[in-house]
């Protein structure tokens, strides 16, 4: 009943801070994103039927994703937008990703396929936009960032296939693709400004916020 409760605040708060944001109100979107990012913390730490060292894992990792979220809305809303609220943003979600790969193992150990599906992702990237990436070392930043979180979607996805995952799993894996195309329209929206469209910001809050809801609740059936 608790998980209900938390859950309904929790997209009335998503709801509240996308109206903030269209309204250009940008002292409640703060405010606002930062509650967010504290209540899934505390949706993990309620809804978790063990006190564990994998449940210890996912709080921490997400207390990551609280400060490098808070450190982007500084950076793209703030008074005092600086490149350094980016990097450091990029840096402290980079350590929560590694904390989640940690946490995937929980459902079926760490697959070494998943890292070759970043690398060539990585790659990749790079050859397609290398205009971009080969001349700014927060797009570099940001690649180094998007084969960690690519390495964790790989990762689950592939204990998916392979394996007979319980639900929890497979929550886990919705909220985890969720949060990478949350990444992705966010490099959209930080690099390529030119082509940049208010529903872009929609689509980077919701699917974030929504896949880190999926992914704390998934502990409550794990």
């Amino acid at each position: 009943m608790i998980g209900i409760v938390l859950s309904v605040i929790y997209i009335v708060m998503l709801l509240a801070m996308l109206y903030s944001m269209s309204i250009g109100n940008n002292k409640a979107f703060l405010i606002l994103k930062t509650a967010l990012a504290l209540l899934f913390i505390a949706i993990v730490a309620i809804l978790s039927p063990r006190s564990s060292y994998d449940t210890v894992t996912l709080i921490v990792g997400m207390i990551f994703c609280a400060a490098g979220d808070i450190l982007l809305g500084l950076f793209k809303y703030g008074d005092n937008k600086t490149w350094a609220y980016f990097d450091t943003g990029v840096i402290a979600f980079a350590v929560a990703q590694i904390l989640y790969i940690a946490f995937t193992t929980v459902y079926g150990g760490f697959n070494i396929a998943s890292v070759f599906v970043a690398v060539l992702f990585a790659l990749a990237f790079t050859v397609v936009k290398k205009d971009v990436v080969m001349h700014s070392r927060h797009a570099q930043l940001s690649v180094i960032y998007a084969m960690l979180i690519i390495t964790m979607v790989s990762n689950i996805i592939i204990i998916d296939i392979f394996s007979h995952p319980p639900l929890s799993a497979l929550v886990f894996t919705a909220g985890a693709v969720l949060f990478a195309i949350s990444d992705a329209v966010l490099y959209g929206i930080v690099f390529d400004r030119e082509h940049y469209r208010l529903s872009q910001d929609y689509l980077n809050k919701s699917t974030y916020f929504v896949g880190q809801l999926l992914i704390a609740v998934s502990v409550a059936v794990i």
